[in-house]
């Protein structure tokens, strides 16, 4: 039976109401005074008044001095020499900072009215960003953790609640400008009538399962098939755990820091939803180290912070909030990057941050310092990165990286397509692959488990059983002992994901047999696997080791039967393919992501079917399959490509014999294309 029962937070401080209307005023339940002056400056023996800058790094500035009163209620007015703008992140339109002592770091419902007949108007609290305040979409890629705290406007009322983490929460508001382009002509007056601000109660349900939340950046993020052959490992870290006692919700996001973050309502919307007890895993570094005129630490809404700022961040702002709501907070450092360019001797050299950005800033030794000092938990996953990835070398630890070359993925980043290698024409060595997120996952509840918190009780018990015998075959099971380090690695990502879905099978015991040669009865069987393709269906070939003007026609077989074609005779053509992927999104789409930025790549193969230099040696009866397969971007030259580039090879081949490696590559591809772009890729 759910027993229902109210549990009242400690705060019982009374309504705070601010009438800044003189009509308003004897009406008003007023906290510290009578008789409320809109005018004055913030002091602290008041509790609340004007101030000339925002709470937030960079700290915004507005003119206090410029603030009148009316009957109606406090006012400013901008003009275009009053304002500033310098790109869609970086503005300050002015306004009013009014600054409000509250009795204790909480949870509080803020509504700000304002006056009639003034000019459209922003709000915000303490430094937020209040565009992102108001828009509805949600927090993750996948669109399953809907936004639910969003800012309302109800007539000339604005409503949000907020957790804050210091003893005062400051007002802002400011001309509604837009944010796209500079104004070219401004003359706005804004104004308050009224603050109210409340103690947020909530029911709870005592029998409710706890909640685990991870918070960071794209190297935690969940992915969707969109972007397939990306992943983070929070979006496999839940499979660790034994769901029917605890829920494991990923609200990171690339592109993400502890700024922005905050200022976007991440942050808050966790601490608004969650309860006593739950845990919030907290990462972040890699685009705190951001520099630039639309980014850096200077940038009102930019990702960029200085070791200084960033320490702020997590003492003033996130530790204080985080502890409030009674959450328990664990510190998980970012794993290292590597450095993808060329070696002396193959030795694996460890970017960490010395090789980043901003040479020198070391966020990892913050956190930890921070961490220390208040004691907080925390997961060095930095340094146990670089234990791992040494131990596996080079070759492995760039191929669990973001390394694409033509025919891996179909999928997608910002600036277009993978389908023919990586769009910025280098390897990434900060985002990686699932093969690696799993990796980086284990190490996350191995630091879990040995801080001995009570988030250990949640684990799956054959994830304990792993943890303390350091054998993790059981919890992996699609690990072969084969393509784990050296040059065998190159394909782990596909031999991996394809023996995880039990799509291909091992070979002898626990080796998979990269370099062998893969039957035709084989590649029939796993395509029939990953488009649902019915036993009925019939492929005439003859059962003997596939060469690749074989798998053409297999593919092209199989695509007929799953896809089909249309009325006049044209293929149909899952979204991965240009149609979708020629075309990024713009900032007017509802899912542009204004963090990331990019050029077009497109899908299908770069050099011409007429241009492939071997095409007569390709079996007259497979000639036309081989060639609609080609052009579909199905199948691409394996010969003069290479991870980094965006280059395609002018021969096809067609006599090779497929090994099981590259046969695992190609049903990778074609796996993606029949998947729903929305669907979170670890499925």
């Amino acid at each position: 039976m759910v027993i229902k029962i109210k549990q009242r937070m400690k705060l019982e401080m009374r309504e705070q109401v601010y009438y800044f209307n003189k009509k308003s005023r004897e009406d008003a339940i007023l906290t510290f005074s009578d008789k409320v002056g809109g005018l004055s400056l913030y002091q602290k023996e008041k509790g609340y008044g004007l101030v000339n800058k925002g709470s937030t790094y960079p700290a915004r500035s507005v003119d206090a001095s410029r603030v009148y009163q009316t009957e109606k209620g406090i006012f400013i007015q901008e003009t275009d020499k009053t304002i500033e703008w310098k790109n869609e992140n970086n503005y300050n339109y002015g306004g009013i900072i009014f600054r409000i002592d509250v009795e204790e770091p909480g949870a509080y419902e803020v509504e700000v009215t304002i006056p009639e007949q003034t000019d459209e108007t922003m709000v915000s609290v303490s430094g937020m960003n209040g565009y992102r305040l108001l828009d509805c979409i949600p927090w993750d890629a996948a669109r399953t953790l809907v936004k639910t705290n969003n800012a309302i406007w109800k007539n000339r009322t604005w409503r949000y609640e907020y957790v804050t983490g210091r003893n005062f929460i400051d007002i802002e508001i400011e001309p509604y400008l837009g944010t796209k382009e500079a104004p070219s002509k401004v003359n706005a007056t804004v104004g308050i009538e009224k603050i109210v601000i409340r103690p947020v109660e909530k029911e709870k349900i005592n029998s409710e399962k706890p909640t685990i939340y991870t918070l960071g950046d794209s190297t935690v993020k969940s992915y969707i098939y969109e972007e397939a052959i990306m992943s983070g490992w929070g979006q496999v870290f839940d499979d660790l755990f034994d769901l029917n006692l605890v829920n494991v919700w990923n609200y990171s996001m690339g592109g993400r820091s502890l700024k922005s973050i905050y200022g976007e309502g991440r942050l808050n919307e966790v601490l608004i939803i969650g309860k006593p007890g739950d845990y919030l895993l907290l990462q972040s570094g890699h685009n705190d180290e951001s520099l630039g005129e639309e980014t850096g630490p200077q940038v009102r809404f930019g990702r960029g912070n200085t070791e200084g700022s960033y320490e702020t961040w997590l003492t003033e702002v996130y530790l204080p909030a985080i502890k409030s709501r009674g959450f328990i907070p664990v510190f998980v450092t970012p794993m290292t990057r590597i450095d993808t360019q060329p070696v002396v001797n193959s030795q694996l050299r460890l970017a960490g941050f010395t090789h980043s950005q901003t040479p020198g800033m070391d966020f990892p030794g913050i956190m930890k310092r921070v961490g220390e000092k208040e004691a907080i938990p925390i997961v060095d996953l930095y340094t146990e990165s670089i234990h791992y990835l040494t131990t596996i070398g080079m070759d492995a630890a760039t191929a669990m990286f973001l390394s694409v070359e033509p025919g891996e993925t179909p999928g997608k980043t910002n600036s277009g397509s993978y389908a023919n290698g990586n769009p910025s024409g280098a390897i990434d060595g900060t985002h990686y692959k699932e093969t690696l997120a799993k990796q980086f996952a284990r190490i996350v509840v191995t630091g879990l488990y040995q801080l001995n918190l009570s988030i250990k009780n949640y684990l799956r018990q054959d994830v304990i059983k792993a943890i303390e015998t350091k054998d993790w075959s059981t919890v992996y099971s699609e690990i072969s002992q084969d393509v784990i380090s050296g040059e065998a690695a190159y394909y782990r990502e596909q031999i991996e994901c394809l023996l995880k879905h039990k799509v291909m099978d091992k070979k002898y015991g626990n080796y998979f047999c990269p370099k062998e040669s893969i039957t035709v009865s084989e590649y029939i069987e796993s395509l029939r696997k990953i488009w649902s393709i019915p036993k009925e269906a019939v492929f005439n070939y003859t059962d003997q080791a596939m060469t690749r003007e074989v798998m053409a026609a297999i593919i092209y077989d199989a695509y007929l039967v799953a896809f089909g074609k249309n009325i006049d005779g044209s293929w149909v053509k899952p979204k991965y393919m240009t149609d979708y992927n020629g075309n990024c999104l713009s900032p007017d789409d509802p899912n542009y992501d204004p963090n990331l930025i990019g050029e077009e790549a497109q899908y299908y193969p770069l050099v011409a079917f007429n241009n492939i230099v071997d095409m007569g040696m390709i079996d007259i009866k497979y000639l036309h399959k081989f060639r609609d397969v080609y052009e579909l971007g199905l199948l691409r030259s394996e010969v003069g490509i290479k991870r980094g580039n965006m280059k395609n090879g002018d021969k096809l081949e067609p006599k090779v014999v497929v090994t099981r490696e590259k046969a695992a590559k190609t049903l990778y591809f074609l796996r993606i294309l029949k998947k729903d772009i929305w669907g979170e890729n670890d499925q």
